[in-house]
């Protein structure tokens, strides 16, 4: 019964034209944008902090400036399938701008030299 169920489920979204699930996720991005501004308006910034927040907004806005800019990372054309496996899988989190956002803003952020 419960397979039925999300057949139906399934068959509601694939019914939705494309501007309105379109529509749907601008307004879900901007809530989340919204959200995560309001987190950031309640922190007392230092110059640290500012540093790191533009760094990681930086590399991942470049997308949007240089889409082409992660794609050719790495290249491996030999005959090993593993590593083609690899390379594609780190081609993946390298050409997604927000991983990589999220990456850099974790490095900066760890406090190595106050240990």
């Amino acid at each position: 019964m419960l397979m039925g169920f999300f057949g139906k489920f399934a068959a509601v979204w694939t019914a939705l034209p494309a501007p309105v699930l379109g529509g749907a996720q601008v307004f879900l991005y901007s809530t989340i944008v919204v959200a995560g501004l309001r987190v950031l308006a309640f922190l007392d910034w230092t110059r640290r902090e500012r540093f790191i927040l533009t760094c990681s907004f930086a590399i991942g806005l470049i997308d949007i400036v240089q889409p082409a800019w992660f794609s050719q990372i790495l290249d491996y054309s030999g005959a090993k399938v593993h590593l083609q496996g690899f390379e594609t899988g780190l081609n993946l989190i390298v050409q997604t701008p927000f991983i990589i956002s999220a990456v850099i803003g974790v490095l900066l952020n760890l406090d190595v030299a106050r240990r």
